[in-house]
């Protein structure tokens, strides 16, 4: 009579899950791999500046909805500078109104709403990259290209935005 033996693995079990635990660490490498690959390429870290993600989705939300988009106006001459945008929108009663992003403070975007020529709100983030937001005449004339750079003076974020209204 053959006993067999209680305590212990067969070579087979632990192949088996020496070779699933192999696979864990596969793939746990290739994930923080990954990560440092997309941090080198991300100087700006949203997750320690979130400002600057705020900055941009209220940016990207006032072109989006905007009606045309200017480097400057006539009617707002003391933000006659190239890095100030100015947006025109819709309000909820269908009257246009005037927002005014403001960037030349070097770590600031100052978000300026005007109804009828008149200071209605204002916002301000601090804690951002230099940004500079063009609106690019030659190729689409209601398009504004978004950049910001780092410390270091890597390009850190390029995005650009295009109005619904625009045809």
């Amino acid at each position: 009579m053959v006993k067999r033996r209680t305590g212990g693995f067969t070579l087979a079990e632990v192949l088996v899950s020496m070779s699933i635990f192999m696979v864990v660490l596969l793939i746990m490498f290739t994930l923080t791999r990954e990560m440092r690959n997309y941090d080198k390429k991300m100087p700006v870290n949203m997750m320690r500046h979130p400002q600057t993600n705020a900055v941009l989705s209220r940016l990207r939300k006032d072109v989006l909805c905007g009606l045309s988009s200017t480097p400057f106006k006539d009617s707002f001459q003391e933000y006659s500078s190239d890095d100030v945008l100015i947006v025109e929108t819709l309000n909820d009663s269908a009257y246009v109104r005037t927002i005014v992003w403001d960037f030349r403070v070097a770590g600031q975007a100052i978000r300026r709403e005007y109804n009828v020529g008149e200071l209605s709100s204002e916002w301000i983030a601090r804690g951002v990259p230099r940004i500079v937001a063009n609106v690019d005449l030659e190729e689409n004339p209601q398009s504004v290209r978004v950049q910001a750079k780092d410390d270091s003076g890597k390009l850190a974020i390029d995005q650009t935005y295009t109005p619904r209204t625009h045809k």
